[in-house]
């Protein structure tokens, strides 16, 4: 019986993996990224302008909207970032997809890391996100 148990528990272990995060990089992203809070990017992007940075927060994808948030249900543009991903990661998401619009419909709300370049000039479609992260050369998808 205990044994039988045992076995049961480990299975169930095994199986309650929730699974390693997506990883997306590109051979231009070497260098030192500073892991900064969004929090901090947003609220003062003149302050990290030009730095190369490393932030997390939950990327939302639809009509003019490509932006990365630090809550979930976040809509405020001014909190959030605007995220150009590059050529080179986009190519790198085809790979796994069947269209290109449902690639990122599928991201959307998903909790990410990125790696890319503040710019405090650029705040997205009709500057009204703090800043853009630009030149993004890596991209983690947490499975969770």
């Amino acid at each position: 019986m205990k044994l039988t148990t045992f076995i049961f528990i480990i299975v169930a272990l095994a199986g309650c993996d929730p699974g390693r995060s997506a990883i997306y990089s590109t051979e231009e992203c070497v260098g030192n990224y500073q892991p900064i809070n969004l929090n901090g990017v947003t609220s003062s992007p003149e302050k990290f302008d030009t730095r190369y940075v490393e932030v997390t927060g939950y990327y939302y994808y639809g009509f003019e909207v490509s932006a990365l948030s630090n809550s979930k249900g976040s809509k405020y543009e001014k909190s959030m970032l605007w995220v150009d991903l590059g050529p080179t990661i986009i190519a790198s998401l085809e790979k796994d997809s069947v269209m290109y619009e449902s690639l990122f419909k599928y991201r959307s709300g998903k909790k990410i890391k990125i790696r890319g370049e503040i710019n405090a000039d650029g705040g997205g479609h009709l500057s009204q996100y703090a800043a853009t992260i630009k030149n993004v050369c890596y991209l983690e998808i947490y499975k969770w």
